[in-house]
Parts: C-alpha cells; sequence; structure tokens
C-alpha cells in the first residue's frame, strides 16, 4: 500500500456522500482502493506484543473527515480508554455510550493507577500513517486479583469514566488480555490512510 494522494483525500466526502464505502473489521474502505484503519497494539512488561485491528466508529469517522477535509478544529488530545466487559464494539458507539457499554475499567484499586485516561501522544504523520508507537500509553496495574482487559478505546475526553467528548475508535481484543499487580501494561495506536 502506498501513501493517500492529495487527489484521493480530495474524494473522499464525495465517495462517502455517494455511498461509495464499505465498513469492515479493519476500518473502511472507500471507492474500493482507499483504505482508513486503525490498529491497537498491546504489551505486558514490555514483553507478549499483540496486534488488534480496530473499529472506527460512525463518531470517530465523521470527526476524522470534519477535522481533516471539513472546517472543524482538531481536537488537541485524545487518550487511550481500556474497558473490561467482552463485547464487541458497534459503528453507533460514542463517547457517551462508551464508558457504560464497554465497561470502561475505572478502578484505581482493581484496575490500574491514575484518575485519568492515558494520554495518546502521537508523534508526526508519516507514510500515511500516525501513531503513538514511539510514546506508548503505559498503565500501572493496582490489583489483589486478575485484572481482564477485552479491549480498548481513543477517545477525546480525559477523565476516566466520563461520558462526554468524541469516541473516535474501539476495539474488541482477539483474546483476553489479563494483567496482574504491579505489571506494566503498555498501549499503543495507529491510524493509517492508504491507497491501493
Amino acid at each position: 500500500m502506498k501513501a493517500l494522494s492529495r487527489t484521493a483525500r480530495r474524494a473522499i466526502p464525495g465517495f462517502l456522500q455517494a455511498g461509495d464505502y464499505a465498513q469492515t473489521d479493519e476500518g473502511l474502505l472507500v471507492h474500493s482502493s482507499i483504505r482508513i484503519r486503525g490498529k491497537y497494539t498491546d504489551w505486558v512488561n514490555g514483553d507478549d506484543r499483540r496486534v488488534n485491528y480496530n473499529l472506527l466508529v460512525d463518531q470517530g469517522i465523521l470527526y476524522i473527515l470534519e477535522a481533516a477535509l471539513g472546517n472543524n478544529t482538531a481536537l488537541a488530545t485524545l487518550y487511550l480508554a481500556p474497558y473490561g466487559t467482552n463485547i464487541a464494539p458497534a459503528n453507533d458507539w460514542t463517547a457517551a455510550s462508551f464508558t457504560g457499554t464497554a465497561g470502561e475499567i475505572t478502578s484505581t484499586s482493581e484496575g490500574w493507577a491514575g484518575t485519568n485516561r492515558e494520554e495518546w501522544d502521537a508523534g508526526a504523520a508519516a507514510s500515511g500513517a500516525i501513531s503513538n508507537s514511539a510514546s506508548r500509553a503505559s498503565h500501572t496495574i493496582v490489583s489483589t486479583g486478575p485484572v481482564n482487559i477485552y479491549g480498548a478505546g481513543l477517545i477525546s475526553s480525559q477523565l476516566r469514566g466520563a461520558a462526554t467528548g468524541t469516541l473516535v475508535s474501539a476495539v474488541q481484543f482477539g483474546a483476553v488480555r489479563t494483567v496482574n499487580n504491579t505489571d506494566n501494561w503498555e498501549l499503543a495506536y495507529e491510524v493509517e490512510l492508504t491507497d491501493s
């Protein structure tokens, strides 16, 4: 795959308005050749790397298009939020429904330390992608027993459990990620926009 050309970027809104797209498990396929997809990569204590492709929810797709090609301002900061319910994301998930539907892990005694969601500290976009892989979100697990993480979301609200803002994407991991007290669970997210 190659990076998206300027011509293709300008054509995307027309393709979407004409219904020339398909939502897939890995993102959005526009005009049969333009792929918008994201992937979550996570590690425990620097090992056991796992990659899972996500769903760009409707709210996230609209945000990306409006911020990149429309008149809306890009959000200053986005945050990563792990969740603890064994559920696959749906297109209609929003920031307002994410915490309750996905069971966001909000406990600081049976979850992870800190009162806020961890920042998605993305580097510069290159080769049709942008990610925080150079600055992964790090979660120090605090628990008396195992904590099961079934997935995560990328959201604009900093406060854990907040039902405000914009949900950009969400993923259900292919296999539950079980972590224990004092583990360091790291999470990276990447979005790529390519033209085949």
